[in-house]
């Protein structure tokens, strides 16, 4: 497998804020998913896995959130 190589010049911060939205809001889904069937064991296995990754999508939201530039101001 190549090494991913980041060409700032060419970064969509707009496609990035896309994606991780949907995976936190998949994320989202999946916990609350993992949270109404905790009686079935094989939910229950996974339901730490799928926190941990709610938590970390939830922080990159947030950070993503917290440096988008409100292109409104400048029109």
């Amino acid at each position: 497998m190549e090494d991913l190589v980041l060409n700032k010049e060419k970064l969509d911060i707009e496609r990035v804020y896309e994606l991780i939205e949907e995976s936190y809001n998949m994320s989202l889904l999946t916990e609350t998913f993992c949270k109404k069937y905790s009686d079935i064991e094989e939910i229950r296995n996974i339901t730490t896995g799928v926190k941990f990754i709610h938590q970390c999508l939830d922080k990159a939201y947030a950070l993503l959130i917290d440096t988008m530039v409100d292109t409104s101001d400048a029109l």
